[in-house]
């Protein structure tokens, strides 16, 4: 086991309340990527809103502040989950052109991993940069395995 799968087992092994344990989660995986920001989203798409939830982040070149909400269709996330662009890239301007939200904040890399609650799309386990970041298949399959017990987690009223 990496140190990193150590450090979000741990996580995950505490009985703490939802909100400590995202923004624990939200700090390893910025640490572990190297993303400047990191945030848990919940998706209302019949509304065409997206609220972030919980964010964390460490750099000035980004910021995304809690509890706002952007649209879904312009959102990064939207392109993703519909099948437009790919979960992860280091060239968002190249693979994303097409997201107002992304140009806007001039993201550069982005990841965008789906959460499920009882088998239905929630939302989406998300981080940003505006320089390039590159993210290994090894850690990419971590996060994503993050993005999965976030959704086992997700209590009811929220």
């Amino acid at each position: 086991m990496s140190s990193l799968e150590a450090r979000l087992d741990a996580v995950f092994a505490t009985d703490r309340p939802f909100p400590d344990v995202v923004r624990d989660l939200l700090r390893l995986v910025s640490e572990a990527t190297g993303l400047s920001t990191t945030y848990l989203a919940r998706a209302y798409m019949r509304e065409d809103e997206q609220q972030i939830l919980f964010s964390h982040n460490v750099a000035d070149d980004l910021f995304v502040p809690e509890e706002i909400t952007i649209p879904w269709s312009e959102g990064v996330c939207s392109f993703v989950h519909d099948g437009r662009a790919p979960e992860y890239t280091d060239n968002v301007p190249r693979d994303i052109p097409d997201s107002t939200v992304a140009r806007m904040l001039g993201y550069r890399s982005f990841l965008s991993l789906p959460v499920f609650r009882r088998g239905q799309f929630y939302g989406t386990l998300c981080g940003c940069s505006a320089h390039p970041v590159t993210i290994s298949t090894r850690t990419l399959e971590l996060i994503r395995k993050c993005a999965n017990r976030i959704g086992e987690l997700l209590p009811d009223d929220l």
